[in-house]
């Protein structure tokens, strides 16, 4: 009887498997992208990875300047001659930051990792002048 029982569902895998070959005899599949010759692109995201990483690199780098002048200001300790040289530095340091963060999100390369650099600059000369603790 279990001899019985299996023979069906063999025939019916042999019988699909006949029916599956007589249908692959239309025409080849075609990738996206044109011809069939090639395989459409792979997007990658390493690119853009690295990207955010340095805008986060930059933002970073612009609260510790900004923190350490506000900290700096509100204990009394920054000389008003260190004050005077570096707020305009810090404002330059935003408005640097602030362009890097809209290449970035445009996605112009060349422009974001001017104003990155720019803004990693600013912000580090300006934490150089500020007293520390």
């Amino acid at each position: 009887m279990k001899l019985l029982n299996g023979f069906p569902s063999l025939a019916a895998v042999l019988v699909g498997a006949l029916v599956l070959a007589a249908c692959a005899t239309g025409p080849a599949p075609v990738l996206p992208g044109g011809d069939g010759s090639t395989a459409p692109p792979i997007v990658s995201t390493q690119g853009s990875l690295r990207d955010e990483q340095a805008l986060f690199a930059v933002e970073a780098a612009y609260n510790v300047a900004a923190n350490a002048y506000v900290s700096a200001d509100s204990r009394g300790v920054l000389p008003a001659g260190v004050k005077a040289r570096a707020q305009p530095i810090l404002v330059n340091a935003y408005r640097a930051l602030e362009a890097a963060r809209t290449a970035y999100r445009i996605g112009d390369a060349t422009t974001f990792a001017a104003q990155a650099s720019e803004a990693t600059r600013l912000a580090s000369q300006a934490r150089a002048l500020i007293p520390p603790g």
